[in-house]
């Protein structure tokens, strides 16, 4: 995870990790909180459960994980979601954030659509025997599969898909990277804040992921999307290749 989120080049930015070093785990997960203290030996860790005020005042935390909390909707609610959590932020802090992304939920957010159609008025235990019916009869090139979640397709999987299909009942509530790039000055406030780097650039680069594509298609157009700057070429990079299934990413509070 340190390789990750404090690549060479970003660590300087942030000051080195050690003592008086605070981080939040803002998603209430366990799981994540446990590897947060063990990535970060030597900072103060605190959680956030769901529901919950924060555990401390604002300006506070050096970094931020919110990548923990699922299947978040394009809308307002979001936005002041994250507008409270990078209140908590030191100036010069850092916050990891996932959100789903239209290309790889399209599929999904349909099917979990068509799901609760068929189960409307049904019971839970009913509900999870038709979502598995109908998952049963898809192709294996269905969209809905780019959700990495629902690959396995076993009960777990049937339950997540219910719930990205309850919280993201609408395809406008999905982020193009057009739409997360127009969020983020709204979280962080405008010229206080800024989109730091994505967790796993490789996702957006389409020379390395989608070159077979490429070649196919014309090498012409590949030169012209590696012209462009960032965020121009991860949106047409996006709109290009239908990926990646989410948008994983790290935002900074200005110094």
């Amino acid at each position: 995870m340190t390789a990750a989120i404090y690549p060479a080049g970003v660590t300087g930015e942030i000051r080195a990790i050690g003592g008086g070093f605070r981080v939040l785990e803002a998603g209430g997960r366990d799981d994540l909180f446990e590897r947060l203290k063990k990535e970060f030996p030597e900072a103060e860790v605190m959680r956030q459960k769901e529901g919950q005020q924060a555990p401390a005042s604002e300006g506070v935390f050096d970094y931020i994980n919110a990548a923990g909390i699922k299947y978040l909707p394009c809308g307002e609610e979001t936005d002041r979601l994250f507008r409270e959590l990078a209140a908590l932020l030191k100036p010069g802090g850092v916050m990891s954030a996932h959100v789903c992304s239209f290309s790889g939920y399209y599929g999904a957010v349909m099917l979990g659509a068509i799901i609760r159609r068929l189960s409307r008025g049904q019971n839970p235990d009913v509900t999870l025997k038709i979502a598995r019916a109908v998952i049963r009869e898809l192709p294996e090139t269905h969209p809905a599969f780019a959700c990495e979640n629902l690959k396995p397709r076993d009960e777990t999987a049937v339950k997540e898909l219910l719930d990205l299909s309850g919280a993201i009942d609408d395809v406008d509530k999905l982020y193009t990277v057009s739409k997360l790039m127009d969020a983020i000055p709204r979280w962080m406030g405008q010229g206080r804040g800024r989109f730091l780097r994505w967790v796993f650039p490789p996702l957006y680069d389409p020379t390395s992921r989608f070159e077979s594509w490429f070649e196919s298609n014309g090498r012409g157009m590949l030169r012209r999307l590696n012209a462009l700057p960032e965020p121009r070429r991860s949106i047409a990079a996006e709109l290009l290749t239908a990926s990646p299934p989410g948008h994983y990413f790290l935002v900074r509070k200005t110094d």
